[in-house]
């Protein structure tokens, strides 16, 4: 074996151990928030009881408990940061990710937590999006590590599926029209998918709030009220305020508040509504 050919499996070794001491530190972190939000709920419960009560005392005992289980945990934590040589955030790989998202126009908001909003969830989930970053990561890939194109290969298909998945769920449940019994059905089979499939090729990830809105409650809400959730979004307010103020400058010339509300609540509910007339 060439010299070359020996660094470049002592390089892709050590990339390979820091890749598996980050994803249990993830997964160790994961852990000890979740102690933190019993010991909340714990510490909440116990506020209710009498202290001098046999309840008030397993609480408090579990509570300890608890707590000493974090601290483990967090100093786990920090033995494994001490043997990751690189921060995630400044790896080549994301650099790529950042570079492909904006080039949809997309920038992730630092005072978001990097995460995406308003338009650019949409934009992350055409298929042709989808397509295009994930293949920028395996070229990427190939051009630094070729050693680790099979296994980005893979990963990437699983992002893939997983994210055509989601964006199903996300085109259908923001429709901002009337849904019918076969929207509801589709909507349901979409979101039941989504979620076999990420329990299926992320069992260690933890379902988070909002998926557990869109997997429990979606549906039982758009069933209830027959209209997408793109309807009660915010973009929704925001066109109203405005349409509502080109009204209010159309009745300026009346100076009796109440005549201009009425006048104003009259004239929007006929625009939105024709058939009202």
């Amino acid at each position: 074996m060439s010299l070359l050919a020996k660094q470049a499996e002592g390089a892709h070794q050590h990339f390979a151990e820091a890749c598996s001491n980050i994803q249990k530190s993830h997964q160790l972190k994961q852990q000890a928030s979740d102690l933190e939000e019993a010991v909340s709920f714990l510490e909440e419960h116990l506020a209710t009881l009498e202290s001098d009560s046999e309840n008030a005392a397993i609480y408090a005992r579990m509570i300890q408990e608890h707590l000493k289980e974090k601290e483990k945990i967090e100093r786990e934590v920090e033995a494994l940061s001490g043997k990751t040589s690189f921060k995630v955030e400044q790896g080549p790989l994301v650099r790529q990710l950042d570079d492909s998202l904006k080039s949809m126009k997309v920038c992730r908001q630092v005072y978001h937590g990097k995460s995406f909003v308003g338009n650019h969830v949409h934009l992350c989930l055409k298929k042709e999006n989808i397509e295009k970053l994930m293949t920028d990561l395996c070229n990427r890939t190939n051009q630094l590590c070729p050693q680790l194109l099979g296994d980005v290969t893979l990963l990437t298909k699983k992002y893939k599926l997983l994210l055509r998945l989601f964006g199903a769920c996300h085109r259908d449940f923001n429709k901002a029209s009337q849904f019918t019994d076969d929207d509801i059905k589709a909507l349901e089979l979409s979101i039941q998918s989504y979620m076999a499939y990420f329990r299926e090729n992320f069992p260690d990830e933890t379902v988070t709030p909002k998926m557990h809105l869109l997997e429990h409650h979606t549906v039982p809400y758009i069933k209830k009220w027959k209209v997408g959730l793109g309807f009660h979004g915010e973009q929704g307010g925001e066109s109203m305020h405005s349409r509502i103020n080109v009204i209010q400058r159309d009745v300026r010339g009346l100076k009796d508040e109440l005549a201009v509300l009425e006048s104003v609540m009259k004239t929007h509910w006929i625009q939105t509504r024709p058939g009202a007339q």
